[in-house]
């Protein structure tokens, strides 16, 4: 057999092992600086790590030495399009950086397995095993020193056990982790406790299998993504086919995670799974001062990938919780986070799968066509070091370059994107998209739906059916309803932003349908205040004035409505005897101030106004046919 035994090695470059096999034996390594190793079989890391550092490492030791593979500053190992299994007692050793305090919770999927024999497994029976929490490691400096926040884009590659508390707050120095807040989501249904004695002991700590995601909360008091907190994944490095099943129930998500030491590219894994995800959500902690939920924060960003490979992603809302961990709605809580979700995942990313609509379960399959290698992207204004290491997670910025999210859509394409604002505080960021693929059914890949309602949100839609990504096939007689729900009489804006291959001359109006006034929203926002409740007649966006008019022969040119002021009443004229169903009144808030039911056609109808307030109102006019117009009058008694 084509082997290839590695003793002592550095790489500081991109380098293609063409082996059949690649094994390491004994106190031998590589270590890999900034590059991408390539495999094209199977790996064998032969000796399990056996001798510690001095003394002043305390009683774990660190470690120098074993059959590893040391992958640093953005390193990246990938395999051939196989199923090999990986072998030894050796480590592959990954360095990754959370973002979150000791307050907030970090997704996370692992990069490896458990090395064969560990807690007496038997990974080296199957191409890719579980993992164990207990498996991580604190980094070292190569002076046995413990590596503080520059620890992520360290070069050392010392280093020992972190260690495990049941206690409420994990601490650096040495790393102790609380295992209080370990848990992993396999079921969409329930989140489950990996600390099953609940001791911080960890010895009979459940196992996260490959491919699935685990939540861990972070280190320090200080701001969420502004540093991170390195973390050193040891084990056997995950290879091939990797199998995990999402689930309806629940919310709907599964917990799962980049299970490679490479970069994932969702894009081919869409692809090779089709038909079976809505969308993928990714975790932003907001701002966390505690572990109570009512002084916690955060959101889901969503990304969704067409099976044409294009990509729609928006940034998460962040709101605050109730005592129960569900979402709410009060105060300053709710706005637009600040990290998009793109399509090349970095190591040791964890994420949501949503489980595609008309299915109650669905088998996901990673393989080794979807890893990819992409030069990280230094981590600048964040932390003390120039280089972002190998797992920086979801943050503002780009992850990797070249991750084509701000590459221009597909020329076939159009797309723009609605901010709503409410009392200038909560946000809901939507996003349209036109394409000829698009039907009227829902479109995978193309639309999306909300996790929840908020108590102040703004959808396309209605109420009972509603998105926040959409999908149309252009055409200029095209009209979108909007949904708005308040919870309390509020101030609401419409901002339209962000046009791709929208041409220049197309707009994009906002028709109120209550006062039938049209708002070129590509240039101006458009505010009103509107009371409590359902508002889901209310407005539309049009691209030409009229444009639901012009689809009926019964429009408001019709009719002629004559403010009697003098006799107190409203005068409707019908001179071509259509057949009108109702005539109902609306003041300028859209609260029905007079409905006026018709039995039989007339050629004019009078309406008493002598308990009606002055002032604008909105005369809407019902067809028999549940078609309808509107015309503005002023009642000025």
């Amino acid at each position: 057999m084509n082997r290839i035994i590695i003793c002592l090695v550095f790489f500081t470059r991109i380098i293609k092992i063409q082996a059949q096999d690649l094994t390491i034996k004994g106190d031998n390594f590589i270590y890999l600086d900034n590059t991408v190793l390539y495999v094209n079989k199977g790996i064998d890391l032969q000796d399990k790590q056996t001798n510690t550092l001095d003394d002043s490492m305390g009683d774990d030791g660190g470690t120098t030495n074993g059959s590893n593979i040391y992958l640093r500053s953005g390193a990246q190992l990938i395999q051939g399009d196989n199923n090999e299994k990986n072998t030894g007692e050796g480590n592959v050793s990954i360095l990754v950086g959370g973002t979150t305090n000791k307050w907030s919770y970090n997704n996370w999927g692992s990069p490896v397995s458990a090395p064969d024999n560990y807690k007496g497994s038997n990974n080296g029976n199957t191409t890719n095993g579980q993992y164990y929490i207990s498996q991580i490691d604190e980094p070292l400096k190569n002076d046995g020193k413990v590596n503080d926040i520059e620890g992520i884009g360290s070069k050392a590659i010392n280093s020992r056990n972190a260690k495990f508390t049941y206690n409420r707050n994990s601490t650096q120095n040495p790393l102790t982790i609380s295992s209080r807040y370990l848990y992993k989501k396999e079921d969409a249904s329930t989140w489950v406790l990996i600390d099953t004695d609940k001791d911080g002991d960890l010895s009979n700590e459940l196992s996260v299998k490959s491919g699935y995601g685990f939540a861990m909360k972070g280190l320090g008091e200080g701001n969420n993504h502004k540093k991170l907190n390195a973390y050193d994944f040891r084990g056997k490095p995950n290879n091939g086919d990797i199998t995990v099943t999402i689930k309806r129930g629940g919310d709907n998500l599964t917990l799962i995670g980049n299970p490679y030491p490479s970069i994932l590219n969702l894009k081919k894994f869409i692809a090779d799974n089709p038909g079976k995800i809505e969308s993928f959500r990714f975790w932003e902690a907001g701002t966390d001062k505690s572990h109570y939920y009512t002084e916690s924060e955060g959101g889901y960003a969503t990304i969704i990938i067409s099976s044409a490979g294009v990509v729609t992603s928006e940034t998460a809302i962040i709101k605050k919780f109730d005592n129960d961990g569900n979402f709410i709605d009060s105060g300053n809580v709710k706005k637009k986070g600040n990290k998009i979700a793109r399509a090349f995942i970095p190591i040791g990313q964890g994420f949501m799968a949503e489980i595609a609509d008309g299915l109650n379960s669905a088998d996901l399959e990673f393989n080794n066509s979807q890893r990819v290698y992409r030069e990280r992207v230094d981590f600048k204004g964040i932390g003390n070091f120039n280089n972002s290491g190998t797992g920086d997670f979801f943050r503002p910025g780009k992850d990797v370059k070249d991750d084509d999210y701000s590459a221009v859509i597909p020329s076939e394409y159009m797309r723009f994107r609605l901010k709503i604002t409410f009392n200038d505080n909560i946000i809901r960021p939507l996003v349209m998209t036109f394409h000829d693929s698009a039907t009227k059914g829902f479109d995978l890949g193309l639309e999306a739906k909300p996790i929840s309602i908020g108590s102040f949100d703004g959808l396309w839609g209605s109420k009972n059916e509603n998105y926040i990504f959409q999908a149309f096939k252009y055409d200029n007689s095209l009209t979108i309803p909007l949904y708005v729900k308040l919870n309390s009489q509020s101030l609401v804006e419409f901002n339209s932003y962000d046009y791709e291959n929208i041409p220049d001359d197309m707009e994009i109006l906002m028709h109120d349908l209550y006062t039938d006034l049209y708002y070129d929203l590509r240039k101006q926002n458009f505010s009103i205040t509107l009371p409590v409740g359902d508002h889901e007649s209310r407005f539309e966006i049009v691209f030409q004035e009229n444009s639901s008019l012009n689809q009926t022969d019964f429009n408001v040119n019709l009719f002629k409505i004559i403010s009697d002021n003098k006799n107190k009443r409203l005068l409707v004229y019908n001179p071509k005897l259509k057949s009108i169903k109702s005539i109902k009144l609306y003041d300028t808030s859209g609260k029905e101030v007079h409905r006026l039911m018709i039995s039989k056609t007339s050629n004019v109808y009078e309406i008493s106004t002598s308990n009606i307030s002055n002032g604008v109102l909105i005369a809407q006019i019902e067809s028999t046919e549940n078609t309808s117009s509107s015309k503005r009058v002023i009642i000025n008694k």
